[in-house]
């Protein structure tokens, strides 16, 4: 896979089929979209190719970097996009001006730089001004000038609910990270650093990694999973809990992970968790020693888990 940002790029030699997206996550609905893309490039006997952005357009169109918590970064998306093996990834960054562009004037412009005889389209994707009726109007057509615009028909489905970024995020931000793990595909992971923190779980007899985020991310639900973590490029098993130290009266919330038979110094390295599955919610217990007592299921209930994963 090729990667060109949209300035950069000159009219490629054929007539390439196209998709335009954000892709965040690549999830196996994006997957099975771009999929059907290249079996349509290589009908047409010409390459396959992905517009993305390297910002959110509703990041853009509400001046929110919060709006919308990403699920994956830039780098873990070009990563997960380049084992689809398609032909070119062509990076648009997109902006307020392109968000009041009419669906027919963005097309122009994708027309100049890349002239597509093909345009496969995501089940729910839409592009162009908001509130305007000129995108259904080209759908409904089915062409644009000499273009073929068509929606994917292959709609993936799971638990009854159709596979999406929006309904990940739902899921993770209910805890449910099994079942966005199964829309996506593969394990959701947050990145971050090990800080200092108050040191409780050392006097607990669980010493935790204190984790601060490093991008905009979503953090799931506040509670207690079964994970794995990846320090140096190696990989651990461990509990990791999200959300406020209420039974010390702490405010704030702490992502705190205990890693299992692990006893090396990683203050200030780079750590990834690799979330397997929700094991309790959060609540305030009557006493440290009834707390213990819980991190000891905890780690049972993790360690069983994880050794079916």
């Amino acid at each position: 896979m090729e990667v060109i940002r949209f300035e950069d790029l000159k009219t490629f030699d054929k007539r390439p089929a196209v998709s335009i997206g954000m892709f965040d996550g690549v999830h196996r609905g994006h997957i099975s979209l771009i999929e059907e893309l290249k079996q349509e490039a290589k009908q047409l006997n010409t390459y396959s190719v992905v517009i993305s952005f390297d910002n959110h357009p509703r990041q853009v169109i509400t001046g929110n970097e919060k709006e919308v918590s990403i699920l994956q970064t830039q780098e873990q998306r070009l990563k997960k996009l380049s084992e689809t093996k398609i032909d070119y990834l062509v990076i648009l960054h997109f902006t307020k001006e392109i968000a009041m562009l009419e669906a027919s004037d963005f097309l122009d412009l994708v027309i100049k730089k890349i002239n597509p005889q093909t345009l496969l389209l995501g089940y729910d994707n839409r592009f162009g001004k908001k509130g305007s009726s000129q995108f259904d109007e080209i759908l409904a057509k089915g062409s644009y000038k000499d273009i073929k615009i068509k929606r994917t028909q292959a709609c993936i489905w799971h638990n009854g609910k159709e596979i999406s970024s929006t309904q990940i995020r739902k899921s993770l931000e209910n805890g449910e990270v099994k079942q966005a793990n199964q829309m996506l595909g593969y394990p959701y992971s947050i990145e971050g650093i090990v800080v200092n923190g108050y040191k409780i779980g050392r006097t607990l007899g669980f010493p935790t990694a204190n984790i601060k985020p490093n991008n905009n991310k979503l953090i799931p639900q506040q509670g207690v999973y079964a994970i794995k973590c990846q320090i140096d490029n190696n990989m651990y098993n461990g509990v990791l809990s999200i959300g406020e130290r209420e039974t010390f009266n702490i405010k704030g919330q702490s992502i705190e992970a205990h890693i299992f038979f692990f006893d090396l110094e990683i203050y200030f390295k780079e750590i990834s968790i690799f979330f397997i599955e929700k094991i309790r919610n959060n609540y305030k217990f009557s006493s440290k020693e009834e707390l213990i007592e819980q991190i000891k299921h905890d780690c049972e209930n993790a360690k069983n888990i994880l050794s079916d994963n």
